[in-house]
């Protein structure tokens, strides 16, 4: 990491944001432990999707 960015923890919000759990969803649930079944957009939405707070970490300068 350059040492002028950091991480910053945040709650998702933005629709880019989802869509990247999505997919982190998708390869670590469909394609790693194959809990659920291959679809053609190669997302997975968790069921409990609406009910949840996503934090994740971001770089930012």
């Amino acid at each position: 990491m350059q040492a002028n960015k950091k991480i910053v923890y945040k709650i998702a919000t933005e629709s880019g944001e989802f869509e990247a759990i999505h997919q982190l969803n998708y390869r670590t649930f469909v394609q790693e432990i194959p809990q659920h079944e291959q679809n053609t957009e190669h997302i997975l939405v968790d069921k409990s999707h609406d009910e949840n707070t996503c934090i994740i970490s971001v770089l930012s300068c």
